[in-house]
């Protein structure tokens, strides 16, 4: 399964487009509010593929 995960503009309305807010150590994640289960612990990170860098999702699921 693919998740698309990318970083948001300062000042987008993600919560009026059914977006939930979760706080986190690095700031807020938006997460879409149904469609998908999350367990307890959701990670992300960043890696590279041919060069090119992506974020990885852990913890999500369809």
């Amino acid at each position: 399964m693919e998740i698309l995960a990318r970083f948001a503009n300062e000042g987008e309305k993600l919560e009026e487009k059914g977006y939930k807010r979760v706080s986190s150590e690095k700031g807020d994640v938006y997460l879409p509010e149904s469609g998908l289960n999350y367990s307890n612990t959701i990670t992300l990170g960043m890696a590279k593929f041919l060069w090119m860098p992506r974020i990885t999702v852990g913890g999500v699921s369809a």
